[in-house]
């Protein structure tokens, strides 16, 4: 019973010592830093939107804003023009008209390093966090840089129409002639409103500036598992337009606080100061420490290998040297455990077998405590106020696994055949995560490393490795609790199954020691029984905790939709359009059907919401005509003709159901959609924005000589109407608007 407790108690002692110094992952650092004032940055903030209101690219506010940053960069010695250009891209399907401010501060070298933030919003909110936080941090970066000259130029880029598609990206990489002269880009953003200051992607063949990163920062967070995983991941910001044309690249954002994100309180009352602080510093640290290098020696010839240690220390190295780091220690293990006796064929597979039974206990635990823990409280798909509560009831899920599969593994063998066959499969799975995803083979080369160095000290000494297998757990649990913490930004407590699946990091290390102290079963009962307690209770917490505050809120829009068919028939609904569970005590308050009903966003796409019954405010859709058409010799038609915003919506376009018989369309002579996204089974819309009442002529090509069916649709503002606002008033405090905000739909079905 006391090795039971004794075995618990390293355990967990570990994990809570790592859980402590990990609070770099939850909040960004408090300190001063003489490279970037933060106050004078949070005044620039709160000057440039003092009104808190949305400004997406077009609108009235975001040209006002517009003017608030030239301003602001003109009384600081700078010359900012302005960039404005019609922008169509297939990334996106659509078009915007943007208008980009771009200032330059020249150096001894033409060789230009840009920096670069979007200044547009969602229609939802003021984007004090994404990204004002980013213009504001430019803006006193070029302060500090006003005066000092520089080997290389520096362009102060601020980009518009982000949110609608990089479209303002876009427009700079394509027609601006500084382009030509950009060598590096350095990227300020967010994905909410607190946390650390991240590194997390760059250009390819980045290990120079991973080196640069290193010795720059002074509270780098950074990790190339996740530089591997987000290169894969469909997300996109300014900087894929830059890494696309071969720019050397640096991605910063903060990402807690997501029920904000995009959100109509993404404001300065709720933005962090830490958290823009250390970005700020961050972003200021790297120009001065690239400003005077050449930047073709940032241009590596591989990638690095790195991760932060409790964001004090990055520590890298080249990412090809992990297959042969790998290899050395797979054979210095066989040598060792083989040597000794304790690696047998037989033995192995099976301890390999239980490990993998733990990888499905560690599901099936997931699963199950999704369920009192995300899916019946209907939890935000990503964030949560008080998370604590179902991280212990998850973690202690993660314990009671390492023990039972260590207990369950020694019954027909002993503790050494364990712990060599563990280790083995350690470094094998490091060796193939340096084939398929090489950022991400450190979390298993380094405590295989540490436990093969100890191993083979231990055996000089001429005796049996026993501090091996604990100094191992100690750098698999401070890389399991890491990933841990850091997958809040993309998995919520309803995907627990996911989510505690990351511990089986500590599983593998854990087996042999809990091996060796429990090898009866009156030792492991009392530390199990008091985990399952322990998960018991925080699961009973964390399913009573309420899942939404006002500074959590749930994601509701209350809209107004209008669907005109056949020229002639409208329905019109009230609708509640929700990211995540829905709110179903404020529906029925609202009037709205309990159920949920199947739809097509615009037309195109499938979603699920709340109706009710709206009056018909008779409210003007999309400009539309055909100018033209003709036949291919093939059988194909050619459309030409011409749509345009019906009432200044701040999105208007065409959408097409899914598997459409449209082959291609271009608008103003550019080609936004093509065969394959229209033939997709999502369907696909084309969305302009920014264009006030401007026309755009596009060309639509359709295989089929059949009429073809299109939604033309348009969002804008709600017009004032009593009903709506009775339902936005009782709309509860912990819900708020998101992306579009609360916006009136008009949807016309044709068939061209």
């Amino acid at each position: 019973m006391r090795s039971g407790f004794a075995l618990l108690l390293f355990l967990a002692g570990v994990s809570v010592l790592m859980l402590l110094g990990l609070h770099s992952l939850e909040r960004a650092p408090q300190y001063r830093s003489a490279q970037f004032d933060s106050a004078r940055a949070w005044q620039d903030l709160r000057r440039l939107n003092p009104e808190q209101q949305a400004h997406p690219v077009g609108s009235a506010h975001n040209r006002l804003i517009a003017q608030r940053i030239i301003t602001a960069m003109r009384a600081i010695g700078y010359a900012p023009t302005i960039q404005r250009q019609l922008q169509c891209s297939e990334l996106g399907h659509g078009c915007s008209l943007v208008e980009n401010i771009v200032a330059v501060r020249e150096g001894r070298n033409r060789d230009a390093i840009l920096v670069t933030a979007h200044y547009d919003s969602v229609a939802a909110g003021p984007g004090a966090g994404d990204d004002m936080s980013g213009v504001a941090i430019l803006i006193e970066t070029a302060r500090r840089m006003a005066r000092q000259p520089n080997h290389n130029a520096i362009i102060f880029l601020f980009t518009d129409a982000e949110e609608a598609g990089l479209r303002g990206a876009m427009a700079f990489a394509a027609h601006h002639p500084a382009m030509a002269r950009v060598r590096l880009v350095i990227n300020a953003e967010a994905r909410g409103v607190s946390g650390p200051s991240t590194m997390f992607e760059t250009s390819s063949d980045n290990r120079a500036l991973i080196a640069v990163l290193a010795r720059t920062l002074t509270r780098p967070v950074a990790n190339s598992l996740l530089y591997d995983v987000y290169r894969h991941m469909p997300n996109n910001t300014d900087v894929t337009i830059y890494k696309r044309a071969d720019i050397l690249a640096y991605n910063f954002a903060f990402s807690r606080g997501a029920a904000l994100y995009h959100s109509a309180r993404d404001d300065d009352r709720h933005l962090s100061r830490d958290s823009m602080a250390q970005q700020g510093d961050n972003i200021a640290r790297l120009l001065q420490a690239v400003a005077d290098v050449p930047l073709a020696s940032l241009r590596s010839s591989g990638d690095a290998s790195y991760f932060d240690i409790f964001g004090y220390v990055l520590v890298y190295w080249p990412t090809i040297a992990n297959l042969g780091i790998a290899l050395v220690i797979t054979l210095s293990i066989l040598w060792l455990g083989y040597g000794a006796g304790h690696l047998r064929p037989r033995a192995t597979a099976k301890i390999w077998l239980v490990a993998l039974g733990g990888l499905a206990m560690l599901i099936l635990l997931g699963w199950l405590l999704s369920l009192p823990l995300g899916t019946w409280p209907g939890v935000h798909p990503l964030d949560h106020p008080q998370p604590w509560a179902g991280r212990i009831a998850l973690l202690t899920a993660g314990l009671a696994c390492c023990l039972l599969t260590g207990w369950f593994a020694q019954r027909r063998t002993t503790w050494q055949a364990v712990m060599w066959a563990v280790s083995l499969l350690q470094v094998l799975l490091a060796m193939l995560l340096a084939v398929v995803l090489p950022g991400a083979a450190f979390v298993f080369l380094v405590p295989s490393l540490c436990f093969t160095l100890c191993a083979l000290v231990e055996r000089l000494c001429r005796r049996e490795p026993l501090l091996a297998p604990y100094l191992a757990f100690v750098p698999i649990a401070y890389f399991a609790l890491y990933l841990f913490l850091a997958s809040d930004a993309v998995l919520g407590f309803q995907l627990a199954w996911a989510k505690l699946p990351i511990l089986f990091l500590m599983l593998l290390p854990a087996m042999p020691i809990a091996a060796r102290h429990l090898r009866e079963w009156r030792a492991a009962w009392p530390p199990l029984t008091l985990l399952g307690l322990v998960g018991l209770i925080a699961t009973a917490v964390g399913a009573a905790t309420p899942p939404y505050d006002p500074d959590h809120p749930r994601s509701v829009n209350i809209d107004y939709v209008q669907s005109i068919i056949d020229g002639s028939r409208r329905r019109s609904q009230w609708r509640i359009d929700s990211f995540g569970p829905a709110d179903a005590v404020f529906a029925e308050r609202a009037g709205f059907a309990v159920a949920s009903q199947q739809y097509r966003r615009w037309g195109a796409y499938a979603a699920q919401a709340q109706f009710a019954r709206a009056p018909d405010l008779r409210l003007a859709g999309p400009n539309w005509r055909v100018i033209a058409e003709r036949r291919e010799a093939d059988g194909s038609r050619v459309i030409e003709g011409e749509i345009a915003a019906g009432r200044g919506g701040f999105i208007f376009g065409m959408a097409f159901a899914p598997h459409s018989s449209a082959q291609s369309l271009e608008v103003a002579g550019t080609r936004i959609i093509d065969a394959k996204a229209f033939a997709s089974a999502r369907g696909v819309a084309a969305t302009m924005s920014g264009m006030g009442d401007m026309p755009l002529r596009f060309l639509l090509r359709t295989k089929s000589a059949d009429p073809l069916p299109v939604t033309l649709f348009e969002l804008s503002a709600v017009p004032a109407n009593a009903q709506w606002q009775a339902i936005r008033a009782m709309r509860p405090a912990n819900a708020a608007p998101i992306h579009f905000g609360d916006h009136a739909e008009t949807q016309i079905h044709v068939r061209l």
